[in-house]
């Protein structure tokens, strides 16, 4: 079994990091009767694996006995489906990725970090939010806790000054391995005020890897159209400078605006 499975599990489907280790954990049962599943599909050999994990409510009936070798324990039928449908995840997971290189540690966390992103609500859903304090209270807060319960691994915390002679403190900081960092900005949307952010925040970060977010939520100062596009325009040509930060360098530069 290949060891991003987890984090594709995480990001196509949303699933959280309990339930993606325990389906990884039905592919390591069903390795330990049947070898290495990548060779099964390598070999053609999957898709009758695949037909003997089905066990129907008719075979319950009749109390017909299991047709694939890994013993369950309790109910039959739900435990073989159980099986199937990781196998069934991890057979569409190598499609998927066919081709694909292995991503690297940051890149993985920056996927997983999009799927936390792409599920994450205020605390309360509002038109406009104008407040400071509404904004700490009903965005940073919560997001803060999603992020150090869905990516434990990493140091989250919130309002951390990126050097001590700048006065400007990030809105939450993720410190990955005690290197790499995450820098989430959360921001209405107005094009000046993300892009003076991600000037200094780069600035501060140059001897880092680093993912920088923007979340931006509505606010009444910044709801029109042009401003919204401007902000579309303005995600585009950060992503491309971000991109020629990084190279001919050994470090990981990426960058990612999410809007509530």
């Amino acid at each position: 079994m290949k060891d991003n499975f987890k984090e594709w599990l995480v990001c196509e489907y949303g699933l959280k990091e309990s339930a993606a280790a325990s389906r990884a954990g039905n592919i390591s049962r069903i390795e330990r009767y049947y070898g290495d599943i990548d060779v099964l599909i390598g070999n053609g050999n999957v898709s009758n694996l695949l037909q003997s994990l089905s066990y129907t409510t008719d075979d319950e009936r009749n109390n017909r006995p299991q047709q694939h070798k890994v013993p369950i324990c309790g109910n039959v039928r739900k435990g073989s489906a159980t099986l199937k449908q990781a196998l069934s995840r991890y057979i569409e997971f190598r499609e998927a990725t066919a081709g694909i290189p292995c991503q690297t540690k940051l890149q993985s966390i920056l996927s997983r970090l999009k799927a936390v992103l792409g599920q994450f609500k205020p605390a309360e859903i509002q038109d406009s939010y104008a407040d400071k304090k509404d904004v700490q209270r009903l965005i940073q807060n919560p997001l803060l806790e999603m992020l150090r319960s869905r990516m434990p691994e990493i140091e989250w915390e919130k309002e951390v000054k990126l050097n001590s002679k700048v006065k400007d403190s990030v809105d939450i900081l993720g410190v990955i391995d005690g290197e790499s960092l995450v820098v989430i900005e959360i921001d209405t949307h107005r094009t000046d005020q993300i892009c003076k952010k991600f000037v200094s925040r780069q600035a501060l970060t140059d001897d880092k890897s680093t993912i920088y977010v923007v979340v931006t939520y509505p606010n009444t100062n910044s709801q029109s159209q042009p401003e919204k596009v401007a902000v579309e325009k303005y995600a585009r040509y950060m992503t491309v400078l971000t991109n020629i930060q990084a190279q001919g360098t050994n470090l990981e530069k990426y960058f990612y605006i999410r809007s509530l």
